[in-house]
């Protein structure tokens, strides 16, 4: 049930390709390689947060971080 997120399609796609995760507290975490003018593109800043993220989800959160994401 915790392996998955309800997130805005290109954010969705952004996380599948590794380009995008989230910390602990649910804070985004946006991978160096998009750099300002794709940031600003694709509508992402520092401020997005997850809405309703369980303790069940950081595990998952945590191994996508370790094996999916483009840090």
């Amino acid at each position: 049930f915790f392996n998955g997120l309800l997130l805005l399609p290109n954010f969705d796609k952004l996380f599948d390709k590794g380009y995008i995760n989230f910390d602990a507290s649910g804070k985004i975490v946006i991978s160096k390689f998009l750099n300002e003018n794709d940031k600003h593109i694709l509508n992402l800043n520092s401020q997005i947060r997850l809405r309703n993220l369980e303790k069940s989800h950081i595990d998952y959160l945590e191994y996508h971080r370790e094996f999916c994401f483009i840090s």
